[in-house]
């Protein structure tokens, strides 16, 4: 079992390389409550061998690496459950493991990276309900979304409660976001653009040249976003950098 302090090495290692940035403490703090959740409680959810890890808990769905089969439960509205089989994603190493955690729980699933603002902010009420609700992380248990929802609110805070008592650190509370003010282009300098070149991926030394820019476009392309070379406001949702506008209805 992973002590709290390795726990952390590799989950700042996995956010720094998927998200191209050193993550906040709270950011930090909840990803790694589910990853601890979801391996050292319940079933464990170790794959059949020694060394077998599947941090997250996270579906097969179109994984092509090794799985182990489960069974889960989904909750119904009367609040009984209803047993069925499922493939779950299993890792050779605790590396990989919380590498594709990072991925599904602040980037494949939360499409508008909601969840990830959540967490940057320390609000984990938000962490749990994003990941509840784009699409579904976690089915949970209880009779209706409110209950399921609590129920992992709750027990995400008693896992980070876990966490800084062993690191010494304080409970998630309200912390900003690197803040970049739209539009960042060619020429910029300053700190704003040492984020943003994290972020895509080059040297980080605040000055927006052509290397910045054209890493710019690439990292546009990868994420369907009009290939300009110019930091809009478009582009600091898609990072998690900024929170997304809610639906209107």
């Amino acid at each position: 079992m992973l002590s709290h302090k390795d726990m952390r090495a590799l989950v700042e290692t996995a956010f720094l390389n998927q998200i191209g940035r050193v993550p906040t403490r709270s950011e930090a703090q909840c990803l790694q409550a589910v990853g601890w959740l979801e391996t050292n409680y319940a079933s464990s959810w170790k794959g059949p061998g020694v060394g077998s890890w599947n941090f997250g808990a996270i579906q097969r769905g179109g994984w092509s690496g090794s799985f182990f089969e489960y069974t889960d439960t989904h909750p119904n509205a009367d609040g009984t459950s209803t047993p069925y089989k499922i493939g779950f994603r299993k890792y050779s190493t605790a590396v990989d493991g919380v590498a594709d955690l990072c991925r599904v729980v602040y980037l494949a699933f939360d499409t508008r990276r909601q969840a990830l603002v959540a967490a940057g902010k320390g609000d984990t009420l938000g962490f749990s309900t994003w990941l509840h609700k784009y699409p579904c992380y976690y089915e949970g248990f209880g009779a209706t979304d409110a209950e399921r929802i609590a129920h992992h609110h709750n027990a995400v805070l008693n896992a980070i409660k876990l966490q800084c008592a062993e690191l010494g650190e304080p409970m998630p509370e309200a912390q900003p976001l690197p803040v970049i003010a739209p539009a960042l282009l060619l020429g910029a300098k300053g700190e704003a653009v040492k984020v943003w070149q994290r972020i895509v991926g080059v040297k980080d030394d605040g000055d927006f040249g052509g290397g910045t820019q054209t890493a710019t476009r690439a990292w546009q392309h990868t994420h369907t976003l009009p290939e300009t070379g110019v930091v809009t406001m478009a582009d600091l949702i898609a990072a998690g950098l900024a929170p997304a506008p809610e639906p209107q209805p």
